[in-house]
């Protein structure tokens, strides 16, 4: 009788670890166009990409729902120093991060993506200078669903102030915060290696399997 209950138990630390195993990495989605992987929540919200290629280089990108000017202490923190260069990592969100999938239709439903609520069009900043102490510079993403007259498009650039006028903290304006990839040359297709969660659970079972087979064959079942 108890070994049926540590069977039983034991399949369910199985079906356990490998559903952990699984979806340790569910949320990073591949568009299948270059290494871009798109980081999308479990209820289905577009939260940024990694591996999102500008100009050569990787960079991950995260959307974040606050006013921009509040995100950055100073000049070291822009990401490109130019209207130029920051046009360029506008442009990378439409052609790589807003596309359709079949994990959700991010380039045709703009409220998919985190922060967004207006289901005609959202804005996405990049910013690239300081103004003032009170204003930034920031290139500017559209992502439209294609209706009421709006396109996807590249503003030419917006200054923005901090708690008022067109800053990131409305119901279509979303702040796009950039980073180096931890790749930073060769762009590869490389599939992520699993978590370190997951690999720790895998080890476990492992460990559990040869503890119950030795406990079970010799009459010694403690778990």
């Amino acid at each position: 009788m108890k070994t049926k209950w540590v069977n039983g138990a034991f399949k369910a630390l199985i079906a356990a670890t490998l559903l952990m195993a699984g979806t340790a990495q569910a949320t990073l989605i591949s568009t299948g166009s270059g290494s871009t992987l798109l980081d999308i929540s479990d209820d289905g919200q577009l939260l940024g990409a990694l591996n999102v290629e500008v100009d050569g280089i990787l960079y991950d990108v995260s959307f974040v729902d606050e006013a921009l000017l509040g995100l950055y202490s100073s000049a070291d923190d822009f990401i490109t120093t130019t209207l130029v260069q920051a046009q360029a990592f506008a442009y990378a969100l439409l052609d790589y991060v807003f596309v359709d999938v079949a994990e959700g239709l991010f380039d045709s439903d703009p409220t998919l993506t985190y922060g967004c609520e207006d289901a005609a069009r959202c804005v996405f900043l990049t910013a690239w200078s300081f103004t003032s102490t009170d204003a930034i510079n920031a290139a500017v993403a559209q992502n439209a669903a294609g209706s009421g007259g709006y396109t996807d498009y590249i503003y030419n650039g917006w200054s923005l102030t901090g708690s008022s006028g067109n800053a990131a903290d409305g119901e279509n304006s979303i702040s796009a915060i950039w980073s180096l990839s931890s790749e930073r040359s060769e762009i590869t297709n490389d599939v992520p290696a699993p978590s370190s969660a997951a690999l720790f659970a895998c080890a476990l079972l492992m460990m559990l399997w040869r503890k119950r087979n030795s406990s079970v064959n010799g009459h010694q079942v403690t778990l």
